[in-house]
């Protein structure tokens, strides 16, 4: 009886997609929006346990109800403010820790990054204002008013600040993690690609300030350690990109601290630090020389310390 009512559940739901889908001009967002306030009232009331192995009928609801959301919010409408709360709310209890569980994780990773990626992108007006940098003339003055009479930057609200960087954080370790299937790296790499080219993610005030840093090390720790060597070469592009964002402090900055907390000698980390070049045009080749010349050096100490 159970796995009847899953099956018939997952079949309205997909049902309901298509409906959506197809009369997306004709429905307006309104009716788009009690739908879906309908579905996360029921689901709110839920006892689905988060971490819980799905069988293969609920995993047909939730990624039928992961499109749903895509499908509403693939549009821009003052409207959806309110909904993309409580989805959120949601999407932070409930479908996310289900998506991420790890024998979850291959069947519905790929539509969760996907609604990541639609939210962001769509909604980005929810999340985001627009703001004087700290200590510029006029940033004591409301944001909006403020940022009208000086430079700009993009912070993200603070009543999304958690989602936002829940998001970016799912995006990073899918990039981190071996045992996933390889277009699911690729997605997750590929939408953050996207968000820095649609969005200017990588100038975000709240990127630049809190999630650069945790990128930037765990994509070279990733390449250092070669545990994801089918993409080697699309996180590399990713790291250019976040890099380009700040060159003269992944050079002057991150670079430094990151060879400091190697365990090898002082003149091999200042050897390891000069093998790449400050240029922009030739990054991805030093990159690789770099990332060469740091397994040659904790190689070399290691053995030094065996023979000892």
């Amino acid at each position: 009886g159970g796995s009847i009512i899953v099956a018939a559940a997952a079949s309205l739901l997909t049902l309901q997609v298509k409906v959506i889908s197809a009369l997306n001009k004709e429905t307006g967002v309104e009716y788009q929006t009690k739908v879906l306030a309908t579905v996360l009232n029921a689901l709110n009331s839920s006892e689905t346990v988060p971490t819980a192995a799905l069988s293969h009928g609920k995993i047909m609801v939730q990624r039928a109800l992961l499109e749903l959301f895509i499908t509403v919010f693939n549009t821009r409408d003052k409207k959806l403010f309110e909904l993309l709360h409580q989805t959120c709310a949601l999407l932070t209890s409930t479908t996310i820790p289900l998506c991420t569980s790890s024998t979850n994780a291959p069947e519905l990773l790929p539509s969760l990054l996907r609604l990541i990626h639609v939210v962001l992108s769509m909604q980005w007006r929810h999340f985001s204002f627009a703001a004087v940098p700290p200590g510029k003339p006029g940033g004591s003055l409301a944001p909006n008013l403020g940022a009208l009479i000086g430079p700009r930057i993009t912070k993200v609200d603070e009543k999304f600040t958690s989602e936002f960087d829940l998001f970016l954080q799912i995006l990073l370790d899918c990039m981190k993690t071996p045992d996933l299937p390889p277009s699911i790296v690729q997605d997750a790499v590929s939408i953050v690609l996207d968000l820095g080219a649609v969005l200017k993610l990588f100038r975000v005030y709240d990127f630049e300030k809190r999630i650069k840093p945790v990128y930037l090390s765990t994509i070279m720790e990733v390449l250092l350690n070669q545990s994801q060597p089918m993409h080697v070469d699309s996180l590399t592009g990713l790291l250019r990109e976040i890099a380009n964002a700040d060159m003269q402090s992944f050079f002057s900055e991150f670079l430094p601290s990151l060879v400091s907390t190697m365990n090898v000698p002082n003149e091999s980390k200042e050897v390891v630090l000069r093998s790449w070049p400050h240029d922009l045009y030739s990054f991805s080749s030093n990159c690789h020389d770099f990332l060469c010349e740091c397994r040659f050096a904790m190689n070399r100490q290691r053995h030094l310390q065996e023979r000892q």
